[in-house]
């Protein structure tokens, strides 16, 4: 399912945050330059950062992908209580349709807000890590002198 779950995450990021993640983008080929700049550009020190950029819009990716799967449990727990209900009360003003429609809207408003918070609180997480990164860089320049 990774790879359905995946293109689930592209084409949320592609409708709704593309700018954003085309800076991204561009803002981890710039550390990935750093790191080459630190560590050098041999053949053992190419494993630091060989892989730096793919494993960050891995990890994006991966959370976002847990954060829908977590809204399609969500969701479908919330399908079985409406069932059960209706199945309780045989008698309902509004037709299940009626039911089914608003809490799929609902649902998927709540995966909406629950991807735009993963994926905000993974950008948040990156410009931690890239500011605690300056900071060890600007005290090694300091002890340097």
């Amino acid at each position: 399912m990774k790879p359905f779950i995946d293109v689930l995450s592209h084409k949320y990021i592609e409708k709704y945050h593309n700018h954003e993640y085309q800076q991204l983008l561009k803002k981890l080929d710039k550390e990935v330059e750093e790191l080459k700049k630190a560590y050098g550009e041999g053949k053992v020190d190419e494993k630091r950062y060989k892989n730096y950029k793919q494993t960050k819009i891995d990890d994006l990716y991966k959370r976002m992908g847990n954060a829908f799967l977590k809204e399609m449990k969500d969701y479908d727990k919330q399908q079985q209580q409406i069932k059960r209900m209706i199945e309780s009360k045989k008698q309902s003003k509004r037709p299940a349709s009626f039911n089914q429609k608003v809490s799929m809207h609902f649902a998927l408003k709540k995966m909406e807000r629950a991807f735009k918070s993963e994926y905000e609180s993974w950008k948040n997480q990156q410009h931690y890590e890239r500011l605690q990164k300056e900071i060890e860089h600007n005290r090694q320049e300091e002890r340097s002198y």
